[in-house]
């Protein structure tokens, strides 16, 4: 079957979320993408039909932009309206729960299947935060609405929410990457990078505080992601000072292909998500992860939402106390005593893990088959 889809989403970020990129690839061959956004990033080509009318914007988006941005809101729904029943697009899928919310009343207005993918602050943040985001949901279960989400943790947490069952697909967002796979040489420094953005359920601060002297000059960490969290990235700043014997490197987002580049380089990725203090969670698991380990890069992590759903502890990792500094610290100590060989067998653990869903596209092959399923 051949599908025409648009994708709604706040803004189209192919570097910050290459996911979303990776998500439309996955599934070229059987569909015509379409996008809109309610920002377009002026420093971004776009790839694909876009909905006239977004806004061009820098990101992050300043606040005098998404004040505007609530004004133009008013009448995105006949123009997105209008441009379904001219494109005659078969199905619409939101990303992020939050837009689909936004647009409810379209949804109200069309006849035509409407898939919502969570990805991570929709599950728990939005919940707690606004009040009346428990009853959405509710309403766009009622209204058919299907939702998407990344394994089972993720599925059960909407199914506390009272969404029925058969109105929920996991989706296993893992996509093919070309790199080295060889396991590089166990050698001091022990390399560790995580690439994620500042913020508090990312936790990149338990990592820099539980290092310890005597990890001084056999860990080097490069972080790599955008400051969203400005106070977070602030604590993470101050705490540098007193870790100058460590080297760590923090570096900005850059392009798949550079952030690729680099995750082949390091031992070990690093990702000690957790639930943050306004219940802000991964939801499933990071790409981040899936990507590292699927260039044979072994995962230290935690068992956080549907991480564990993909690394196990002792086989393609270590998972461990996302809270508990002494349990990092801990797992510090441990990779630091690994042998080549021991070294070696987590690499390609790591590869295995992932390898053969990766190169069989089981992402757009799920995809696929969810919007089969809605027609």
């Amino acid at each position: 079957m051949f599908f025409k889809v648009l994708h709604i989403l706040d803004s189209y970020l192919p570097e910050t979320m290459n996911w979303i990129d990776s998500i439309l690839q996955s599934t070229g061959s059987n569909c015509e993408h379409h996008i809109a956004a309610r920002y377009h990033i002026n420093d971004y080509k776009l790839k694909y039909p876009m909905v006239p009318g977004s806004l061009t914007s820098t990101y992050p988006v300043p606040i005098y932009n998404k004040v505007l941005c609530s004004l133009l809101d008013l009448s995105s729904s006949s123009r997105l309206y209008n441009y379904v029943i001219r494109e005659s697009i078969d199905i619409i899928h939101f990303h992020f729960a939050n837009t689909a919310i936004r647009q409810m009343h379209l949804i109200e207005k069309l006849k035509i299947p409407i898939l919502i993918s969570f990805y991570g602050f929709d599950y728990e943040y939005l919940v707690k935060s606004k009040s009346g985001t428990l009853k959405a949901y509710q309403n766009l279960a009622h209204l058919g609405c299907r939702f998407i989400v990344e394994g089972r943790y993720s599925r059960n947490v909407l199914l506390e929410y009272g969404i029925p069952s058969r109105q929920i697909s996991i989706l296993h967002l893992l996509f093919s990457r070309n790199g080295i796979l060889k396991p590089i040489n166990w050698q001091s420094p022990i390399r560790l990078i995580q690439a994620a953005s500042f913020t508090e359920k990312k936790n990149q601060l338990a990592l820099l505080e539980a290092l310890q002297d005597r990890h001084a000059g056999r860990l080097k960490i490069v972080m790599i992601g955008e400051p969203v969290d400005k106070n977070y990235y602030a604590e993470i700043q101050k705490l540098l000072v007193k870790k100058v014997n460590h080297s760590i490197r923090i570096l900005d987002k850059m392009t798949p292909d550079r952030y690729l580049n680099h995750l082949m380089k390091h031992h070990f990725a690093v990702n000690l998500s957790k639930r943050s203090k306004s219940y802000d969670t991964e939801g499933g698991c990071p790409i981040f992860i899936k990507d590292s380990l699927n260039l044979a890069k072994p995962v230290i992590s935690t068992s956080h939402c549907d991480i564990p759903e993909s690394v196990i502890h002792g086989f393609n990792g270590y998972l461990t106390d996302a809270t508990n500094l002494k349990a990092i610290e801990d797992t510090l100590d441990r990779v630091l005593k690994l042998s080549q060989k021991a070294y070696n067998g987590l690499c390609i653990n790591a590869f295995q893990s992932v390898n053969v869903n990766s190169l069989n596209n089981i992402t757009g092959e799920e995809l696929n088959n969810i919007y089969a399923a809605c027609l």
